[in-house]
């Protein structure tokens, strides 16, 4: 109920594997997020969300507000428990966004998605955490 195409399928035919169904007949509600985070980027950039909830659905990077220089926030409108989302630069294209340093592979990584649940107020802290433009080198 919740399918949508992106863009046009031009006559093929789509399959979909169902991993995991998440309360299905949930109702939508409003999340706020709020962000603690160093950000660090190109000038003229900032913090933004992205995600599969309405007005995003992984193809905007939406602004959040700048509450001060290490807190944002967004609220994400009809959000349905078990919607993902990430944050990334304002400039999008993933180019820069929160990473960690992971020691198997030796390189910086990229967070994992956060998923709406039943709390609508969350509060993630990244401050602890580098933007990816502003990764040491060695």
């Amino acid at each position: 109920n919740n399918l949508m195409m992106l863009q046009p399928a031009g006559g093929k035919v789509l399959t979909f594997k169902v991993i995991e169904f998440v309360t299905p007949c949930a109702e939508p509600q409003d999340y706020t997020i709020t962000l603690k985070t160093n950000y660090c980027g190109e000038e003229g950039t900032d913090v933004a969300i992205t995600g599969d909830f309405p007005d995003s659905y992984w193809i905007e990077a939406i602004p959040m507000e700048k509450i001060d220089d290490n807190t944002y926030t967004y609220t994400i409108e009809n959000g349905i428990p078990g919607m993902g989302f990430k944050f990334q630069s304002t400039e999008g294209g993933w180019y820069n966004q929160p990473v960690e340093f992971n020691e198997e592979y030796s390189e910086w990584l990229g967070l994992g998605n956060f998923i709406l649940g039943e709390e609508t107020e969350i509060l993630i802290d990244l401050t602890d955490y580098v933007w990816q433009a502003c990764t040491p080198t060695e």
